[in-house]
């Protein structure tokens, strides 16, 4: 999703945590985020 500002939001729904969904949350947020940081990821539960 882009923000009005320019910025953009990866969105995720997640009823709950499993362990198969860790390990590519952690992927994000330690691989591709740090070379993105126009980009906010964003879980919802």
């Amino acid at each position: 999703m882009e923000h009005n500002d320019g910025s953009f939001e990866l969105v995720e729904t997640k009823g709950f945590e499993t362990r198969d969904w860790k390990m590519p949350r952690d992927e994000i947020e330690v691989l591709w985020l740090p070379e993105h940081p126009d980009y906010i990821y964003t879980v919802v539960r």
